[in-house]
């Protein structure tokens, strides 16, 4: 704006400068004579040093202009540089932000996945290994068990009663059985049974369990109970729930110290099966025992481990495959001191998640 006024003055004394300029040329054309005064030559002077102003007025005009342009660029310029440093620190936290929220749900989930397929793979694997040997170490204690107890039986005709062979012949009798018992849990480990799934309520195997065990139990101060709760509907095996129901009572019964209780129960619940989650039914035993040590829960359902003097080690391997031919899981919560308790976890069939109505 100052410029313009500038030449805007300029042009106006440029127009004096000229009219002067051709007054002086026609005053001395009129007296025809080239020379003059320095006094005639004033006013011509006067106008020219009033351009001259105004050309340096306008040089420092153009360079206040300047400054002024070049400190509004620097302006923006620091304001253009904050801008794109906040916009980077913005884009590095939006990516840090990012990949924390990437590595959380998405990379940990797939290690995790990773390290439990590795981890299921291997235990597949020795399973299989195990599997073949236990295969082929029951088929040969078998044969000459057989023969044993046989000859036994032959042997035992001829003790009289009350005598010490009689007595030795039962013990013998009782060992016997006792390996029989190991040699077929041996083979139900290397070559389970096929599931015969059909509908039943799950009051059916948990009354069967509780009338078969319970005498048993109470010899040792142990009751079993069994919840009032409605029956649900699963689809199931009844034969090898059974066989996993009293699996885990005695085992509850062999974690009470002295006297202790030992619930039976049936709940809907939902859980994750497979890929996703899904309505189930639990068929919970539990127990008021000593509990489980971290050390003994690592290696829980590992074949042949056990804590028990006489154990196979192989009850709660076995049930688990049961479980998992099922479709389902079994699943446990225990504390040193304050009991376990075991869940067989059974997709529940479609439509009867609810209780059975008669």
């Amino acid at each position: 704006m100052q410029e313009k006024a500038i030449m805007e003055q300029i042009d106006t004394a440029y127009d004096d400068y000229l009219r002067v300029a051709k007054e002086l040329i026609i005053r001395l054309e009129a007296f025809r004579d080239t020379s003059a005064t320095m006094d005639e030559y004033t006013s011509l002077r006067n106008e020219s040093q009033r351009l001259f102003s105004l050309g340096e007025n306008l040089a420092l005009a153009h360079l206040t202009s300047k400054d002024q342009v070049l400190a509004r660029a620097n302006h923006a310029i620091m304001e253009l540089r904050v801008l794109v440093l906040v916009s980077l620190a913005l884009l590095f936290a939006f990516a840090l932000a990012l990949a924390r929220l990437v590595y959380r749900d998405m990379i940990v989930p797939l290690r995790l996945k990773l390290v439990e397929s590795e981890s299921l793979r291997e235990r597949q694997e020795k399973l299989a290994s195990l599997g073949v040997l236990a295969a082929g170490l029951a088929h040969e204690i078998r044969n000459p068990l057989t023969a044993i107890k046989a000859a036994l039986f032959i042997q035992q005709k001829k003790f009289k009663p009350d005598t010490q062979e009689d007595a030795d012949a039962r013990i013998i009798n009782r060992e016997i059985l006792r390996l029989e018992r190991i040699v077929n849990e041996f083979l139900l480990f290397a070559r389970p049974g096929d599931s015969k799934l059909a509908p039943l309520t799950t009051d059916v195997p948990l009354r069967e369990v509780q009338a078969i065990l319970a005498p048993q139990l109470a010899r040792g101060h142990i009751q079993l109970t069994l919840d009032k709760l409605p029956p649900l509907r699963i689809t199931a095996d009844e034969e090898q729930i059974k066989q996993v129901l009293i699996n885990l009572v005695r085992n509850a019964a062999e974690a009470i110290d002295q006297s202790g209780v030992v619930k039976l129960r049936a709940r809907a619940d939902r859980r994750r099966l497979g890929k996703e989650e899904t309505d189930v039914v639990i068929l919970e035993v539990e127990d008021n025992g000593r509990g489980m040590s971290a050390e003994v829960q690592k290696r829980l359902f590992d074949p042949f481990y056990t804590t028990k003097d006489t154990g196979t080690g192989l009850g709660l391997s076995i049930a688990a495959r049961i479980v998992q031919s099922h479709g389902g899981l079994l699943e446990y919560q225990t504390a040193p001191g304050l009991g376990t308790t075991f869940g067989i976890v059974l997709p529940a069939p479609v439509g009867h998640t609810g209780p059975h109505a008669d």
